[in-house]
């Protein structure tokens, strides 16, 4: 068992990465992107912490962490580019847009390309919706939802994809420039390759 009781936050404003306070005043900082991880990293420590490893050792640890397709940051020469496309459930999905939802990109469009999340068995329409209606409460530039299973409704500002083919064509004819992009999709639909 573990609790978040006693670690928090450290909001800094335009820098994406987390950083963290812990109940002794030490500090966690880390290459993780969005506020979500804040229980990621929590329980990372209570797992060393459970095993003896001292904490310093743990904190170091996760400081070197280099993140890959998932909460990563990269850099293009004209945006910047959240992937956390190693996976997506309707929980991730969500935690990831309210937290990219919230960060500041100073003079930067602030753009959604999401692609569906597989293996939701026969709840995969209602969870798809579920994340549509989420985004139509949220202020994006732009949202970009690749696959059938994503109702674009009345979602404003969006455009629907049925492939990543097609989705790829629009980009290429219309690239983002000057932006902060989320890109969040299950591992099948490969959206790293956008980068």
């Amino acid at each position: 068992f573990y609790s978040t009781a006693g670690y928090s936050l450290i909001e800094e404003n335009n820098v994406p990465y987390v950083s963290v306070r812990d109940e002794n005043g030490g500090v966690i900082e880390t290459k993780l992107v969005g506020s979500y991880n804040l229980q990621n990293i929590v329980a990372a420590v209570a797992v060393g912490k459970y095993f003896g490893v001292d904490a310093e050792e743990s904190y170091q640890a996760i400081q070197e962490h280099i993140p890959n397709m998932r909460s990563q940051l990269l850099k293009t020469e004209t945006n910047l580019i959240i992937l956390d496309a190693y996976n997506a459930n309707p929980t991730s999905m969500s935690a990831s847009i309210l937290s990219f939802s919230k960060m500041s990109f100073l003079g930067m469009k602030k753009i959604l390309v999401l692609g569906e999340m597989n293996e939701l068995g026969e709840e995969a329409e209602r969870y798809h919706l579920e994340i549509s209606q989420l985004i139509s409460r949220l202020a994006f530039d732009r949202i970009y939802l690749c696959g059938p299973l994503f109702c674009s409704g009345t979602v404003e500002k969006t455009l629907h994809f049925q492939t990543k083919e097609d989705l790829v064509q629009e980009l290429t004819k219309n690239p983002i420039k000057q932006a902060a992009i989320l890109l969040k999709a299950s591992r099948s639909t490969a959206l790293e390759t956008l980068v």
